[in-house]
């Protein structure tokens, strides 16, 4: 019986089989542990698992792909112009610089344009001519100061704000975002089916010269509740925006010396949940809905127009946006007659504006150019779910399909509405970007040992993902090839230090021929380039620096490794699947698919929108931040066993070719990882510890399979010949052993299990806060080097600690030597992050000693209560089951046996302890009156 292919990570589809009705029967995943696979799992995963209940998953992915990608090449532009733009104003002087302002605001004020044709010829009428310029009007005065404060700049800088010729600068920038926007909305709503007639008049009404903005920027306040309105001694009227109170009563004194009068204090609370219909909002949302109003009668349909309006805003746009789109700008007649649209107070460094604006800008605008395709796709999926719900009974549409319950198909489309609606303003709550910056910056900036333990995703998974389909050779030459493209020298991007370019880099530079076309369209997908470096530049950032300050040259050089190693990582992996597919015979756009489904495979989700729904949350994004990729790993490895295990009908010949195929993959994992993380890094070896210490290990004999191991095969084998060749930890660092808890008897013994188990839940975020912790109490004990250390970044704190083996070697706390010959290979690598592997075998053979001893005096302890229990309670049978287990403790540890001397002296003590009990409590002499002071006095 022939039946589809059933992608991988998939049990297989219904048939007629017993068995295949078993494993469907035992692949029916009860409810809530469904939620928890769904919630972990990323779009490319869900787009496995439902590949034949929900196939248009795909297509979205491919348009979340799109939009991104477009977004990051519109970021990238706009940190381009800014550093630009920047780099002209300091050529300059501040003195220009305010004159540049000054133009700008005040064009922004009154509307007025100095490249327009009537203020030019106005210009040019009366410049040089003071009784001219004394008849003016006031209308025609501010338009003749605008225009000599802008053309007494130099060109060059003129242009940052607006080229003579009006096409280049930012005012130019605004117009185009602006267009844009209307043109997305107009494609919108003819999509939607508005009444083309409708549609022309606001076309009209738009483009409308005597309608248009002449000339606008975002006049942004500082954000805040606390407002304060008043009058300068010019008579201008102000309004500022404060965070708290104080501030605001500070700056209120400070203008009052000034002159300042007329002071209005008020507070808005309220957040944005609708529009106000009472008064119309500002910017391009406010023009959009005057013109439906102006358009649309009140019959055909204007207050679901303008309803819609506002939901598409309310909905898909960042909520700061839409916190300015729905605010109202006053505008106010001026003594001299003119009308000034807005009031002082704003931000008049633009450029700073900018940075802040045309973001949000950007998101907005191809939100709007997407949500139409991307909600077309939902509600395919939502037919195609309804469609399965009721044909499920159906044994011939079933066949091939996965076989789940309605409520669970639910549950994923439910999941994926979540993921694409937190896309159209993918952003967290503020303390979550500073917990993510703090996790950066202490775990892995400029830490180049982190970046180069990154790269062993290619000898543990790529290489497997490959050779399974195309063989150990033809991968290893394949990746050879795509290494060799990735290691040319970067020539693009980057940054400049004096003449020197510090420049990223990718294979796709000086790629020819297709593979130039393959790294286009990866780059077009969002697959590849800024976009798929999301989670070290901070997720969705809303301010856009430039790439020539200092501060964005240090922040660009201490990600430069690790951001490097993770290209290396995507672009190999992608290019050498690329590779394979078409030598083997696939057509460019098939080889293309599988390479994107390899790389998804092994490096994981890269988008917001395609991201694990927990990593979309606050929570989430702290608990997983740099734990996606071993998250990823896990989900792979548990499907690569599915597959590898599964049941399959003996005639289907495509099924058998996907278990060998995943079987082989296994093994390629199992290696790859044996070379640089051992057994001890294995995929199951931390279940394989715990089964061994159940049947092999006894209370009175602690079982460690780690230490059997080492003993049986020595450290090449429990931590791989990597760490035996070159003598530095990365073993412990890499591998599959426990992936989200990393077993590590060292830590345990000196923090507990509730502490260590904090460590482990929480990630970065809670080592940083105990490192601190750490840190704070070593120098207060005076331990002023080891508490520099602890509170240091880690890069510094791999510097720190390379000085310290230098010129002590390796102590205790205490200073007893751990290691006090350390050579110079070691102390240099230590420089970079990289312990001595013979340091960090000895610290973890400590650890363990110290559990075992633990573990024996408890039970020591253990037996001696329960045998003076026994005595105690007159229990005969009591104290012969204590005697029994005494003498097999004894047997098996005779050096710390317990004879009758120590059962004696352990009697005598407890009887004592027990006469001097207070109220139950047994405390010293010395100390029980030591606490009388600070305690209620008994009655």
């Amino acid at each position: 019986m022939n039946q589809a292919v059933v992608p991988l990570m998939k049990r297989p589809g219904y048939s007629d089989s017993i068995a295949k009705k078993l494993i469907d029967a035992l692949g029916n995943i009860p409810l809530y542990l469904r939620k928890a696979q769904i919630a972990i799992y990323s779009m490319p995963h869900l787009e496995q698992l439902m590949a034949t209940i929900l196939p248009n998953i795909k297509v979205l992915e491919k348009f979340n792909g799109l939009r991104a990608a477009m977004t990051s090449r519109d970021l990238d532009r706009i940190a381009k112009n800014q550093t630009n733009w920047q780099r002209i104003i300091q050529k300059y002087g501040q003195d220009k610089w305010k004159q540049l302002k000054k133009v700008a605001t005040l064009g922004t004020l009154f509307q007025i344009d100095p490249t327009s044709v009537v203020v030019k010829n106005l210009y040019n009428r009366v410049r040089g001519n003071p009784n001219a310029i004394a008849k003016l009007t006031p209308d025609e005065k501010i338009r003749y100061e605008i225009a000599d404060l802008y053309y007494s700049l130099p060109s060059e800088l003129r242009g940052v704000l607006i080229t003579e010729d009006g096409k280049s600068g930012i005012v130019p920038e605004y117009r185009k975002y602006r267009q844009q926007k209307f043109n997305a909305m107009i494609k919108n709503w003819t999509e939607r089916g508005m009444d083309p007639n409708v549609i022309e008049k606001m076309r009209q009404d738009f483009n409308d010269p005597e309608k248009k903005l002449s000339f606008y920027i975002p006049l942004r306040r500082d954000q805040g509740v606390y407002w304060l309105k008043y009058v300068d001694a010019n008579g201008n009227q102000f309004s500022k925006i404060f965070t708290n109170p104080i501030e605001r009563e500070a700056f209120k004194q400070e203008v009052a010396a000034q002159g300042a009068t007329d002071f209005d204090e008020t507070s808005r609370y309220s957040d944005i949940q609708g529009a106000d219909s009472s008064r119309p909002p500002t910017g391009f949302l406010g023009e959009v809905v005057q013109m439906l109003k102006e358009t649309v009668p009140a019959s055909a349909g204007r207050k679901e127009l303008v309803n819609e309006v506002y939901d598409i805003f309310l909905s898909y746009m960042p909520q700061d946006t839409l916190r300015q789109e729905l605010s109202s700008r006053k505008i106010i007649t001026t003594d001299e007659g003119l009308k000034q649209f807005g009031v002082l107070g704003f931000n008049e460094d633009f450029l700073e504006v900018y940075s802040e604006e045309a973001p949000r800008i950007v998101y907005q605008l191809n939100n709007l150019r997407w949500v139409i395709p991307i909600e077309n796709v939902m509600k395919k999926l939502a037919d195609q779910r309804e469609r399965y719900k009721k044909q499920r009974g159906d044994a011939s549409f079933m066949r091939g399909r996965l076989d789940m319950p309605p409520e669970q198909v639910d549950l994923v489309y439910d999941s994926i509405r979540k993921r694409i609606d937190f896309s159209y303003s993918p952003t967290y709550a503020p303390w979550v970007y500073n917990v993510a910056t703090g996790n950066y910056i202490f775990s892995i900036a400029a830490n180049i040992s982190s970046a180069l333990i990154n790269t062993t995703t290619i000898p543990m998974l790529t290489i497997p993902q490959l050779a399974a389909k195309y063989g150990v050779a033809n991968t290893l030459k394949a990746i050879g090839a795509a290494s060799a493209m990735f290691a040319k020298a970067p020539t693009e991007g980057g940054i400049m230090a004096g003449k020197l370019r510090i420049g990223d880099w990718s294979a796709s530079h000086g790629a020819t021929g297709e593979y130039a076309q393959f790294f286009k369209e990866l780059i077009n997908r969002g697959v590849i380039g800024a976009v798929a470096e999301q989670e070290l530049l901070q997720a969705q950032r809303i301010k856009m620096s430039g790439y020539e300050s200092l501060g964005d040259k240090v922040n660009y050089l201490m990600g430069y490794v690790f951001k490097n190693s993770e290209r290396f990582n995507r672009e190999t992996t992608l290019l050498a699947a690329f590779m394979l597919a078409r030598k083997s015979g696939k057509n460019f756009n098939t080889a293309l698919e599988e390479a994107v489904a390899d790389n998804n495979a092994v490096n994981g989700a890269v988008l917001p929108a395609s991201d694990s729904r927990l990593y979309q949350t606050d929570l989430g994004r702290v608990l997983l931040t740099f734990r996606k990729y071993i998250l990823n790993a896990s989900i792979l490895i548990a499907g690569t066993f599915n597959e590898a295990l599964s049941r399959i009908e003996p005639n289907n010949e495509q099924q058998k070719l996907l278990r060998t195929v995943a079987r082989r993959r296994l093994l390629g994992i199992y290696a790859g990882t044996y070379m640089v993380a051992g057994i001890g890094g294995m995929p199951l070896f931390g279940a394989a510890e715990v089964l061994a210490a159940m049947l092999m290990g006894e209370d009175d004999e602690p079982y460690d399979l780690q230490q059997e191991v080492m003993e049986s095969l020595g450290e090449l084998g429990l931590n791989g010949p990597v760490n035996a060749m070159i003598n530095l930890d990365v073993a412990s660092r890499t591998g599959f052993t426990d992936v989200l808890w990393r077993d590590d008897p060292k830590r345990l013994a000196e923090v507990g299990y509730i502490t260590f188990g904090l460590e482990k839940l929480a990630g970065p975020t809670y080592s940083t806060i105990t490192n601190w912790q750490r840190g704070f109490g070593l120098l207060a004990d005076g331990e002023i080097w080891r508490g520099s250390e602890a509170l240091s970044p880690a890069a510094i704190r791999n510097a720190l600690k390379a000085t310290r083996y230098a010129t002590e070697g390796a102590l205790t706390k205490n200073g007893t030597p751990i290691d006090d010959d350390i050579n110079a290979w070691n102390m240099t690598m230590q420089i970079f992050g990289f312990t001595p592997a013979d340091l960090a075998t000895t610290q973890a053979r400590t650890g363990a000693e110290y559990q075992t001893s633990q573990k024996l005096r408890q039970r020591r302890v253990a037996l001696l209560t329960q045998l003076y229990a026994g005595v105690s309670a007159g229990n005969g049978d009591a104290v012969e089951e204590a005697n029994d287990s005494i003498a097999a403790f004894n047997d098996a540890n005779p050096t710390i046996m317990i004879d009758f001397d120590t059962i004696e002296r352990s009697f005598k003590e407890r009887d004592r302890r027990n006469v001097e009990s207070i109220d139950g409590l047994y405390l010293e002499k010395n100390l029980r009156q030591a606490t009388i002071p600070y305690v209620s006095p008994r009655d």
